[in-house]
């Protein structure tokens, strides 16, 4: 079940991206005197902007939004994107989050997103390392058939949604338990091999 929700999930993805791409292929082809840049926000803007103004949005809001609620999720995802189109190398650690209240008002983001804000932090190369790291964790720990995998699943989960691993508590507990469940089963493997090699 789990693999064909993750296949489905990236069967949209791809879908969506490949759309988003040629969109954006058409615009700065028509605009050529513009940047690359410009076309990705027109693109964005065009989608934004047929997305609002359809019928299944307004039934949408008023079933599932809420006023500093639902929307600051939406909010915080857009003003990532936009963030991150004009600064795709990042903007540096505490720019983004919790901790950007310490900038003042004016220039604090909480994008209600962990990954988001890893992107908005550290740009699209720290965000896709960031996102093979935890895909790489979760994998294994499915592979090895860790009992903390349904844990570590919904916490990765969860971060879609909150800054959850800027309480520190949590981040140094769980990623302590990671790395002693990683090397349990580094250990297992060694000797087993040196078992099978003295036999």
């Amino acid at each position: 079940i789990i693999h064909s929700f993750l296949y489905t999930i990236l069967a949209i993805f791809i879908t969506v991206s490949f759309f988003f791409g040629y969109q954006s292929y058409k615009n700065y082809q028509q605009n050529q005197n513009k940047s690359i840049i410009t076309a990705y926000n027109t693109t964005f803007s065009q989608f934004k902007h047929s997305f609002l103004s359809s019928q299944y949005y307004k039934k949408a809001q008023n079933i599932l939004l809420r006023k500093n609620s639902t929307e600051k999720h939406i909010e915080g995802l857009i003003k990532s994107y936009t963030i991150i189109t004009i600064n795709p190398e990042g903007q540096g650690l505490g720019t983004a989050g919790p901790a950007s209240t310490f900038l003042g008002p004016e220039h604090q983001l909480l994008n209600e997103n962990w990954y988001a804000q890893i992107f908005t932090e550290l740009g699209i190369a720290g965000g896709i390392l960031f996102l093979i790291i935890t895909l790489t964790i979760i994998i294994h720990l499915k592979q090895e058939q860790s009992i903390y995998f349904p844990v570590i699943l919904a916490l990765f989960t969860m971060a879609l949604f909150t800054h959850l691993w800027e309480e520190s508590a949590l981040a140094y507990t769980v990623f302590a338990i990671l790395g002693i469940e990683l090397e349990k089963y580094k250990t297992i493997r060694k000797n087993n091999t040196n078992y099978q090699y003295m036999s």
